[in-house]
């Protein structure tokens, strides 16, 4: 008999799970995004975002300790996938910042009086 066979307790179920969760968050992150219009809106958008940026960033730096729900079923530790996929989400998650309107209005006026003087250097 040899006993040269060792089985795998690696489960790409746990897998396919956090990654799909990851995938909805970011979805309904993005529609949120799509909502927000005035600055208090925004303040509370970004409290969301540092919420689950900093779950994210949790999985990346410490995720073997922090998912002991599962001690004897599944580690981290021996996913890589999980430790890149939870950096791929925090930069991802992390430019879905919105923008400072004042930003962007100061943006557009720019733009305006780019046309406006070129159109007034036309007319002369």
């Amino acid at each position: 008999m040899n006993n040269d066979v060792t089985l795998s307790y690696y489960n790409i179920f746990f897998v396919i799970v956090y990654y799909a969760i990851s995938i909805l968050v970011f979805i309904i992150l993005v529609k949120l995004r799509g909502y927000v219009k005035a600055h208090i809106q925004e303040v509370f958008f970004i409290l969301i975002l540092l919420v689950v940026n900093t779950v994210q960033y949790a999985i990346l730096a410490n995720g073997g300790v922090l998912i002991y729900i599962f001690p004897h079923y599944f580690s981290i530790y021996d996913y890589d996938s999980i430790t890149y996929g939870a950096l791929f989400f925090l930069i991802a998650y992390s430019c879905l910042v919105p923008v400072s309107k004042s930003y962007r209005d100061a943006s557009d006026t720019e733009e305006k009086e780019k046309k406006n003087k070129g159109n007034s250097e036309k007319n002369e």
